[in-house]
C-alpha cells in the first residue's frame, strides 16, 4: 500500500513539472512612433503581447540580425603622410615606391634588384615653385591592391638629386606624419607611423653626409660642396607583415530588453546617431529549460541629418 502511494505521488509530480514546461502560446507586434527621425533623437518603439523575453538588434554595426551568424568585414589598408618643399628649382619629386619583393637587406644591390611600384600619381605633393608655406597633406589613399598578404610589404620614398648646372639649384624636402591605417566598418585603427616604422637609408653616388635623414620628419636635401653630380636615395621601412583585407569580428549579439523575471514592457527607446535605414530587429521569446519559441518582428527605420 505503502508503495503504490509513493508512486501515485511521482506520477503526480510528473505530470505536474511535465505540465510547467509546456509553453503557452503568446502574441508579439512591434510598432514604431513615427516613419522618420533626425539623428541623435531617440526612437520609439510600442510592443503589443506578452513575451517573456525580448532582444534587440538596431540594424547598426556590431548589432545586426543579419550578422548573428558573424561578421566579416572588409579592410582598406591606407596610406597618408604630409610633404613641404624648400629652396631649390630642380623639377624632382620624391616618388613613392613599395615592393613586395624586396630581400629585406638595405644594400644598394638588394634595392635596385627588387620590384618597386611607384604610386606617386596617386598623392598629393606640393609643386615645384621654390618655398612652399605649410606641409601639403597627401591624402588618405587605398593601398590594398598592393598588399599580398603574403609577402611582407615595404613602402619607400625615393629621392634623385641631379646637376646643379643643367637643372639649377637643389630641393629640399621634408616628409612627416607618415601612418599606415586599417580602415573597417568600425572605424580606424593604426598598424604603424613615421616614429617607429624604423626607416632605413640607401645612397646611390656619392652623397655628401648627412644629406638624407630618417626618422619622424625624413629630410632629403641634395650635396651642397659636390652638387654638380647624379645621385639616388631611398628611405626604405622596415618590413609590414599585414594581415589580409577580411576581418571575422565574430556575430553581432543582441541588446537585451527583457527577461522572464521583467514585467511587460509596453515600448523601448534607442538613439541612432548616425543617418541611414535601419532594419530594426526585436526577437521574442517564451522559454523553458527544453524548449523556446520565437516571434521575429522587424521594423525599418529611417534616420536623417541633423
Amino acid at each position: 500500500m505503502k508503495k503504490f502511494c509513493l508512486y501515485a505521488v511521482l506520477i503526480v509530480v510528473s505530470m505536474s513539472c511535465k505540465r510547467e514546461l509546456e509553453l503557452t502560446s503568446f502574441d508579439f507586434e512591434v510598432e514604431v512612433e513615427q516613419a522618420t527621425h533626425y539623428a541623435g533623437d531617440p526612437v520609439t518603439f510600442h510592443f503589443t503581447g506578452n513575451p517573456e523575453i525580448i532582444s534587440f538588434y538596431s540594424g547598426e554595426v556590431g548589432n545586426d540580425y543579419d550578422s548573428i551568424g558573424g561578421r566579416v568585414v572588409s579592410a582598406n589598408l591606407l596610406l597618408s603622410f604630409e610633404s613641404r618643399i624648400f629652396d631649390g628649382t630642380q623639377d624632382n619629386k620624391p616618388s613613392v615606391i613599395v615592393s613586395t619583393d624586396f630581400s629585406g637587406n638595405y644594400t644598394l644591390e638588394d634595392v635596385e634588384a627588387a620590384e618597386w611600384i611607384n604610386i606617386t600619381e596617386r598623392f598629393v605633393l606640393p609643386p615645384i615653385t621654390g618655398d612652399v608655406d605649410g606641409y601639403y597633406q597627401s591624402g588618405s589613399v587605398d593601398i590594398s591592391d598592393l598588399n599580398t598578404g603574403a609577402d611582407p610589404l615595404f613602402i619607400a620614398f625615393r629621392y634623385e638629386h641631379r646637376p646643379f648646372e643643367l637643372f639649377g639649384r637643389r630641393n629640399t624636402w621634408r616628409i612627416r606624419q607618415f601612418r599606415v591605417e586599417r580602415e573597417t566598418d568600425l572605424g580606424i585603427t593604426e598598424i604603424v607611423n613615421s616614429s617607429n616604422v624604423n626607416w632605413s637609408v640607401v645612397q646611390k653616388g656619392p652623397w655628401d653626409n648627412n644629406r638624407i635623414t630618417p626618422g619622424a620628419t625624413i629630410v632629403f636635401n641634395g650635396n651642397l660642396t659636390n652638387p654638380e653630380v647624379y645621385l639616388t636615395g631611398w628611405v626604405i621601412s622596415a618590413p609590414l607583415h599585414i594581415d589580409p583585407f577580411l576581418m571575422d569580428l565574430g556575430p553581432d549579439r543582441a541588446v537585451p530588453i527583457k527577461s522572464i523575471a521583467d514585467a511587460d514592457r509596453p515600448s523601448y527607446t534607442h538613439t541612432y546617431t548616425e543617418p541611414g535605414t535601419y532594419t530594426a530587429t526585436f526577437v521574442a521569446a517564451n522559454q523553458s529549460l527544453d524548449e523556446r519559441k520565437e516571434i521575429i518582428r522587424q521594423v525599418e527605420v529611417v534616420v536623417l541629418p541633423k
